[in-house]
């Protein structure tokens, strides 16, 4: 019978260390797909670029960018000074992951040498936590250059300080390529004399950015024909999508500061995203569309941007025809010279947005069209500290502090909130929240500010007790004040002294199960005797309900593992509020990847209890159940780290439900 080939591990080190080659392409070389080329702390500089040659490999450095670059020394071949080159037909399956890249000079393209740091030909590849610093090429694409029909993908690089004679200073995706980046900085790059200072799509690209970073880039061009997009441009029929990212203090000679979309059906879309401080020489301080192209803004922020004309938009400059931008639930605030500027052949259509000024912020040339819709306003925003570049809108409810990572209030709440479009999807939005979504960059999104409106319920203060287990303590702490808890963690030796009484919940943990500290006779009067709602968790709520004689507890189970429930009713209030949850048809929700838990069985089940939900595979056993309206067993073991995002929604909804159990509620 024929062996299983194994993926193997070659080590690659400086000369005098025990590796297996001083060389990174002399490990690639002989590596087999699968294979890793585990690469020791260094600097290696080369002289031809490095090449996967097709092959499905890692290439991973031991400690990281800081520690760990590929610089190009004096290239051999002028016409090859990229560091690394992907021109094999490789695919995702070949990953370069923790180098610092830096000294490319480019290889030659059609006319000049462009990619200097990396070059996709043709060819895709993955680059995780890689920094592509002070490359520079006298053509296009200073840091990344991919081309070609390829679909790269770049996750939490850096990419920063290149330059490009012509377009792209950071990255230049061309020629029907679909680079997607997410989580990546893309810094103080510059097209000296082109567009796109910091990402330039070009001739039918369509590169996807998601939670990335544009700032202190530019496009210096000052002439007619370049130094377009100091932060991104979309140019010849290319389209651009861009989520949750900030563009923010980039500059243009010419035109979109932030933002430049124009030619021949190209398109840009934006949402969740923030234009701030962006400045351009001409027009479209913080985004411009040109000839025939379009743009689509939603829940956006477009804010203290600089330009001579349209500070924060414009539309169709020059009189070029077939112009459009499309608003919505967006804020376009503090712009310089003029907030909107919409030219003769352009259409900009707006709703349910914030505009400085109301409608007299928009300036109108003859022969253009603007379709200010229902919702807009021009009230004041209330934003938490927009000089600090925190466009978070201040809210009486809770407002996401990214300083401290915590909800705090306000004393004033901005009338931005619950005053979106109200068939736009509010539910990733934090509760309590009025069901409907807040304008600006947040609206949507867990960080987006709460809402006054709903009374019904609190937002409890949980005191978490658990024994020994602090990362799992610690991830359900992070959990529950991300969606506005504010939670105490309690060692299981400290709750008579802990004061009980003050917080709104207990949550007894998993790891309790067998505490020597349960033989303090202090400890269960103290926790029961504050009086507050509980919720068990596995192995040790099981046995705290056990030692108060509840059906919920100790010995009304059976141990196992599993990660699957079925809602007993999926229509209840439980897996709807606040939090909605998708329950497909058959009823079955997975809350982990893997956990053990605790199943009670109860034959016939009591009148005190009301069970929530069943085990898949175990018909009559239920890890999900409700006693007296205060106690609640939640029969797993596994911390937030292994929940699934419905384990989370669910975990919170019952934490809520819980807290508010005096309520007249139906669950």
């Amino acid at each position: 019978m024929a062996g299983v080939l194994q993926a193997a591990t070659i080590t690659v080190g400086p000369p005098g260390t025990s590796c297996d080659f001083d060389s990174i392409q002399a490990g690639i070389d002989v590596a087999n797909e699968g294979d890793t080329v585990l690469v020791a702390p260094g600097e290696y500089v080369i002289t031809e670029p490095i090449t996967f040659r097709g092959k499905a490999i890692t290439v991973k450095s031991e400690a990281g960018p800081d520690e760990t670059t590929i610089r190009m020394g004096t290239p051999s071949d002028t016409k090859r000074g990229s560091v690394v080159v992907f021109e094999n037909g490789e695919t995702a399956a070949s990953v370069l992951d923790g180098f610092t890249i830096t000294g490319g000079r480019g290889c030659w393209g059609i006319d000049s040498l462009v990619g200097g740091g990396i070059f996709f030909s043709a060819s895709s590849g993955t680059l995780r936590n890689c920094a592509i610093v002070q490359n520079k090429v006298e053509g296009d694409g200073g840091g990344v250059l991919c081309a070609y029909t390829c679909s790269p993908i770049l996750i939490d690089c850096i990419i920063a300080e290149n330059s490009a004679g012509g377009d792209g200073g950071g990255v230049l995706c061309a020629y029907t390529c679909s680079p997607i980046l997410i989580d990546c900085i893309i810094a103080e790059n510059s097209a000296e004399l082109g567009f796109g200072g910091g990402v330039f799509a070009w001739s039918g690209a369509s590169p996807s950015l998601s939670n990335c970073i544009v700032k202190d880039n530019s496009a210096k061009g000052t002439t007619y024909g370049s130094g377009g997009g100091g932060g991104v441009c979309c140019l010849t029929n290319a389209s651009m999508t861009m989520s949750y990212c900030t563009i923010v203090e980039n500059y243009s000679g010419q035109a979109g500061g932030g933002v430049f979309c124009g030619e021949n059906s190209s398109s840009v879309s934006m949402t969740n995203c923030a234009i701030i401080g962006n400045t351009a020489g001409i027009g479209g301080g913080g985004l411009e569309t040109f000839h025939q192209a379009s743009a689509t803004v939603t829940n956006c922020v477009i804010a203290r941007n600089t330009a001579g004309t349209g500070g924060g938009i414009i539309c169709a400059p020059y009189g070029y025809q077939g112009c459009s931008v499309t608003v919505t639930n967006s804020i376009i605030w503090g712009n310089n010279a003029s907030e909107i500027r919409v030219s003769s052949g352009g259409t900009l259509g707006i709703t349910y947005s914030n505009v400085d000024g109301g409608q007299t912020g928009v300036s109108l040339e003859s022969g253009s069209t603007l379709n200010w819709g229902e919702g807009n306003i021009g009230a004041d925003l209330y934003f938490a500290n927009p000089n600090q570049d925190d466009f978070h809108l201040k809210s009486q409810a809770g407002r996401w502090e990214p300083a401290t990572q915590a909800w705090m209030r306000d004393d004033v709440t901005s009338p931005c909130i619950d005053a979106g479009e109200p068939d736009s999807d509010w539910s990733g939005e934090t509760w309590p929240h009025g069901e409907r979504i807040n304008m600006g960059a947040y609206g949507g999104m867990r960080e987006a500010s709460m809402s006054t409106r709903p009374e019904a319920m609190l937002l409890p203060r949980v005191a978490f007790i658990y024994r020994s287990d602090a990362e799992a303590a610690e991830s359900f702490e992070a959990l529950l004040m991300s969606y506005g808890c504010p939670t105490t963690l309690v060692g299981l030796d400290q709750t008579p002294a802990a004061a009980l009484e003050d917080y709104d919940l207990i949550i007894v943990g998993d790891d309790t199960e067998d505490a020597s500290a349960w033989d303090d006779l202090q400890v269960v009067p103290a926790i029961e005797g504050a009086g507050r709602p509980i919720v068990g968790m596995g192995e040790g709520g099981y046995d705290f309900f056990g030692m108060l004689e509840l059906s919920i507890g100790r010995p009304h189970g059976m141990h196992g593992d599993g990660s699957r429930i079925y809602a007993i009713d999926p229509n209840g209030s439980l897996f709807t509020t606040p939090y909605p949850i998708h329950i497909p048809e058959d009823g079955i929700m997975p809350l982990y990847t893997e956990t053990g838990h605790v199943l009670l069985y109860l034959w016939p089940v009591p009148d005190t209890v009301t069970v929530l939900a069943g085990s898949v595979g175990h018909p009559g056993y239920y890890p999900l159940a409700l006693e007296h309206d205060r106690y609640v067993f939640w029969g797993f073991a596994e911390s937030p780290l292994k929940m699934t995002e419905v384990g989370k929604t669910l975990f919170i909804n019952v934490v809520i439900w819980t807290a508010n159990a005096g309520w007249e509620i139906d669950i």
